[in-house]
């Protein structure tokens, strides 16, 4: 059992680097392209890839939400969490998908700056 408990927190823990390690790379990557190429380029090459940061951004969503219990748990053992904090916390895992999912669409998809645009636009 607990060989078992420590492959899943192993795999855990190499998601969650393999995570931060691509987010970095790409946000270094960006900066140093940014300084080699001109913006316009930079401009139609990353509006030709934001449907790969959108999936990147669920990935990343998905996989909080699928490991929330086992993050929960290493919680609680960190932070010496109670019964009832640690009950707690689990019951916000929805809540939590579902603020990502709001600020996902207001700030990553812009919804309500094509919401306003849609209103004040000439009909």
């Amino acid at each position: 059992m607990r060989q078992a408990r420590w492959k899943r927190m192993m795999f855990g823990l190499a998601l969650l680097a393999g995570f931060v390690v691509v987010t970095f790379g790409m946000g270094l990557s960006l900066f140093f392209w940014s300084q080699s190429v001109p913006l316009v380029a930079i401009t139609r090459r990353l509006a030709v890839a934001k449907p790969w940061f959108f999936l990147w951004r669920l990935l990343f969503f998905g996989s909080l939400i699928a490991f929330w219990p086992a993050v929960c748990r290493g919680l609680a053992r960190w932070r010496k969490l109670t019964d009832l904090q640690h009950q707690r916390l689990r019951s916000a895992r929805w809540q939590v998908a579902a603020w990502l999912i709001a600020l996902e669409l207001l700030l990553g998809q812009n919804v309500v700056g094509k919401f306003i645009n849609l209103l004040a636009s000439p009909s």
